[in-house]
């Protein structure tokens, strides 16, 4: 889908689709020809809507009826026809196609490859997050989300039952702070460093917090303000492509 009006031909009526769930936006440019629209989606005739709306929202079902909503991460095409006076068509847009959301707008994956305690005292990023001195082992638990995220709630249960979770630290928050001390390492005080990092994208995420320390229990993020979220990351997205929602520091023990 277009996003610029400069890439389509000037007469193309600038068509943009936008996929979200179950539902695909239309947008275009207004026509002084035009006394209607024609709206096809992969090549059928779907309605027509008077010229002073130059939008439509796709949800299947033409009007104002309920919707039945367009399938889940599905590619529909379109393209917007001017209708002139006494029912001539006139300027065709260019075919314009977006995708649909998937069915799921969360996914979750876990890296394990700091688990182990040798690996992560000479690999990991985070040193010791428990306060005992030592660099910690560390689950961490990464998602991709295609909206922000204002709270979380997951459960684990570790198999075989040889290591418990002490505590867990938000993925954002944790990047927050690890920016912050970098630049008052290098001279920026705590209200310059904090403004810093937030000007280069990073956030104060949310507070994790556990049910109890174990082998299993439920992780839970939130901000107590309702203020603080989760950005959006997901491939394609031109940043991170996900988020590291939460780590998971492990007994050494």
């Amino acid at each position: 889908n277009y996003l610029d009006c400069a890439q389509q031909d000037p007469l193309s009526l600038c068509l943009v689709a936008e996929g979200g769930l179950n539902e695909v936006l239309l947008q275009w440019e207004p026509n002084p020809l035009a006394e209607s629209f024609n709206i096809s989606r992969d090549g059928q005739l779907i309605g027509n809507i008077p010229a002073t709306t130059p939008y439509y929202l796709d949800d299947g079902t033409f009007g104002d009826e309920t919707g039945w909503g367009l399938g889940y991460d599905t590619e529909y095409c379109y393209t917007v026809t001017v209708v002139e006076a006494g029912g001539n068509e006139g300027t065709n847009s260019d075919e314009i196609c977006a995708t649909t959301l998937p069915q799921l707008q969360v996914f979750l994956d876990l890296d394990v490859s700091l688990a182990n305690a040798d690996v992560a005292a000479v690999a990991s990023p985070f040193g010791d997050l428990t306060g005992d001195g030592n660099v910690d082992a560390v689950i961490m638990v990464k998602m991709v989300n295609f909206f922000d995220v204002n709270g979380y709630q997951f459960n684990f249960s570790l198999d075989p039952e040889i290591v418990d979770v002490v505590v867990p630290f938000d993925g954002t928050n944790i990047q927050f702070a690890g920016c912050i001390a970098q630049a008052m390492e290098v001279g920026m005080d705590e209200t310059v460093a904090t403004a810093y990092c937030e000007s280069i994208g990073y956030s104060s995420g949310l507070q994790a917090l556990l049910s109890s320390p174990g082998s299993s229990g439920m992780v839970m993020g939130f901000d107590i303000n309702g203020v603080s979220s989760i950005p959006a990351g997901y491939p394609g997205d031109g940043g991170n492509e996900g988020n590291l929602l939460a780590v998971l520091a492990l007994n050494p023990e």
